[in-house]
């Protein structure tokens, strides 16, 4: 993920377009640093479909959770402190509502930032 903005960083090169991911190098000399707060996670069919679009995107955070909407089927929100395994599916209980919404929100900035749209299409 982030291996091509890390060599750039280590070589003191600048990529001759935007590159995915972020320089490893501040965690070299700081284990703790932290590099972002949530990873963009993109789900695609194989190359030879005439459309090579994702099928799913999400977000896994530093919170230990995941929210992935699949594309032609239901959405799932994962508490990973308590389910490591993703068995539950507590995308529609209403206790973690304030804590899907937040997730949504950093999804959507994440598609704008990487994709420059929040659909699939």
């Amino acid at each position: 993920i982030d291996m091509a903005a890390t060599l750039y960083d280590i070589t003191n090169t600048t990529p001759s377009r935007v590159i995915d991911g972020s320089s490893l190098v501040p965690t070299f000399s700081n284990s703790s640093q932290i590099i972002r707060e949530s990873l963009l996670l993109e789900g695609w069919r194989g190359e030879s479909s005439p459309l090579y679009r994702p099928n799913y995107f999400g977000i896994l955070t530093n919170a230990r959770s995941k929210l992935v909407h699949n594309q032609n089927d239901r959405s799932e929100f994962y508490d990973l402190k308590s389910d490591l395994y993703e068995m539950r599916n507590v995308y529609t209980s209403s206790n973690i509502s304030r804590q899907r919404q937040d997730h949504e929100i950093e999804l959507n900035r994440l598609l704008l930032e990487n994709r420059g749209k929040i659909s699939f299409n």
